[in-house]
Formats: structure tokens, C-alpha cells, sequence
């Protein structure tokens, strides 16, 4: 199996190793997929959702009023650190770029242990991040909906997460407790989704990668927004590509499958919801019991 193959922290940009694992694991599929799809695989699990125009053009609207208020540029270069934070992938000539993690508990890098205190990202205490979440609260919502129909038990497990990392707030950690409480500051009852995370990610092309802080038969989703043509998300891994119109939603475990987006004529942004599991671990959340399949979605659907 695919999942058992990889390593824990693989990135998906060695071209060596991914060479290998497509050696071992070849796809059956090719081509463009341009129209609503779900692709199986071992076990009839789905693998991946794809939802061209799911969002309301209303939503989308919002989504987009949102990053334009945000400060020019959002993001600071950092050549240091990792393709994330590079300028070569951020497009030239716009008035607006770069990428903010949002997450009311991350651990700081190589501190990801049980014992290990988790804080507040940078941009969630920032100056502007209780509108941002007010603003964010509805579409964030949605797709927690989303999620709640193509992965229960992910959706579960988020849930859990959510209402356990709110009471060790307020019973274990004044700082935390403090900052939440802070009318600057997000709180908790304001972070209306299930993930852990949501990255605003504006104007940025994506070479080639794995996501590994996440577990295989988890699901992050995308959701692309903005004015823009000739976008697609690859992925080698299953040897399609599928085009990224505005209004998209795209699911899928972005540690499983190595991916990129190519970078557009026009504006774009994403919004990049997902859950890292060292958090998950931290708060003691049980891992979800199984891979979602067609099945499960059906029973999700039958008991609404």
C-alpha cells in the first residue's frame, strides 16, 4: 500500500525518492479532469473529492474581500526557510502575495512532543485577526459542513479536538486563556471550524510536495477563489491533473499524494483548511478509525 510505503516525513520534493514510489505504486489514471469526481482506491476508500463550483459565487465573493483587505504584501520573504516562504514562487507584479497561517494552537518547530505547550500562531495574534475571524466564520463553517458529510469520523475527531483544546485553555494555560480572551484575539468559540489550521495562501504557484504533518487517510481541502485562467492542481501520484476553476473544493490527503499548482494569468487566492496531527496527539484525540468510503457517505447521508 501506498501509505505504508512512504516516510513519516516525506516532502515529496526529492524527485529521486517519488521516482521510486510511482515505480511501485503506478496509476491507472491520466488526463484533465474538469467535471465532479471522486476517485477509489484500495478498498474502495475514496482518495480524493473533487468539486468544481461547490462555493456559492456569493461566498466566493466574501472569501475575496477578505484577502484584499489584507495588509500588502502579507508575508515577509524568508529565503532560509523552506519553498513555503520563497519569493520564486510568489507572482511578480501584484500589489498583493504571500501566505499566513491561522491556527489557535501550533507547536513551534522541533517542540512537538506530549510535553510540549502549544501557543497561538503569529498571524491569529496579530492586530487584525479578530476581524479576520469574523469574517472568515462563515466559510470556514461551510466546509467544517463539508467535511462533516465526506469524512465523518475526521470530522468527529476534529470536533473532539476543538472541544478538548477549549477546556485546557481555560483550566491549564493562563497565557493562552489570556490571549484568547483578548478582544484583539481570536477565541475559540469564533474559530468555527473543525481543522486545526487555515492558511491563506495568495498569488503563489506550489512546486511539487507532500504535506507530512498530517495522517494518509485524513483529507485537507482547497478551495481557490479570484479571477484567474489556466490553473491546475497535479498530481503525480494518480497521473492526472484537474483543473482549478474559482469556487473549487478539492479534498484530499496532501500527505499521500504529491501535488502542485501552477502559477495563473490573474488573481488568485487559496484557502487551505487541515489538521495536523501532532496537535491531535497532543490533546489525546483518537485517531479516526477508518478510511472514508462511498458506503460511509451514504450512511452519513441517510441519518441527516
Amino acid at each position: 500500500r501506498l501509505a505504508e510505503s512512504l516516510d513519516a516525513m516525506q516532502s515529496g520534493t526529492k524527485e529521486d525518492e517519488e521516482i521510486k514510489v510511482l515505480h511501485r505504486h503506478p496509476s491507472s489514471l491520466n488526463g484533465l479532469i474538469n467535471h465532479p469526481t471522486i476517485i477509489l482506491g484500495e478498498g474502495n476508500t475514496i482518495t480524493l473529492w473533487y468539486l468544481p463550483g461547490a462555493l456559492a459565487s456569493c461566498i466566493q465573493v466574501r472569501v475575496c474581500l477578505i484577502w484584499l483587505s489584507l495588509t500588502n504584501p502579507i508575508l515577509h520573504f524568508d529565503s532560509h526557510r523552506s519553498w513555503h516562504t520563497t519569493q520564486e514562487y510568489f507572482k511578480d507584479g501584484e500589489n498583493i502575495f504571500g501566505c499566513l497561517e491561522y491556527s489557535p494552537a501550533r507547536h513551534m518547530l522541533g517542540h512537538a512532543t506530549l510535553n510540549d505547550i502549544p501557543g497561538v500562531s503569529k498571524a491569529l495574534a496579530g492586530d487584525a485577526s479578530c476581524q479576520w475571524s469574523k469574517d472568515i466564520c462563515l466559510p470556514s463553517a461551510i466546509l467544517s459542513g463539508v467535511l462533516s458529510i465526506i469524512h465523518p469520523s475526521l470530522y468527529d475527531a476534529g470536533s473532539l479536538a476543538m472541544h478538548h483544546l477549549n477546556d485546557w485553555a481555560a483550566a491549564h494555560d493562563s497565557q493562552m486563556a489570556a490571549a484568547l480572551a483578548n478582544k484583539r484575539i481570536v477565541t475559540l468559540a469564533n474559530w468555527s471550524t473543525v481543522f486545526t489550521n487555515v492558511s491563506v495562501i495568495v498569488n503563489r504557484s506550489t512546486p511539487l510536495h507532500r504535506d507530512p504533518h498530517s495522517q494518509s487517510d485524513w483529507y485537507d481541502l482547497l478551495v481557490s477563489v479570484g479571477k484567474y485562467d489556466d490553473c491546475a492542481l497535479h498530481i503525480p501520484t494518480l497521473g492526472i491533473q484537474v483543473l482549478y476553476t474559482p469556487g473549487t473544493i478539492i479534498a484530499f490527503s496532501g500527505h499521500l499524494l504529491q501535488h502542485s499548482v501552477n502559477e495563473v494569468d490573474g488573481v488568485r487566492c487559496c484557502l487551505a483548511y487541515y489538521m495536523r496531527d501532532n496537535i491531535h496527539h497532543w490533546l489525546r484525540v483518537p485517531h479516526p478509525l477508518h478510511w472514508v468510503t462511498p458506503d460511509h457517505v451514504r450512511n452519513t447521508l441517510l441519518l441527516q
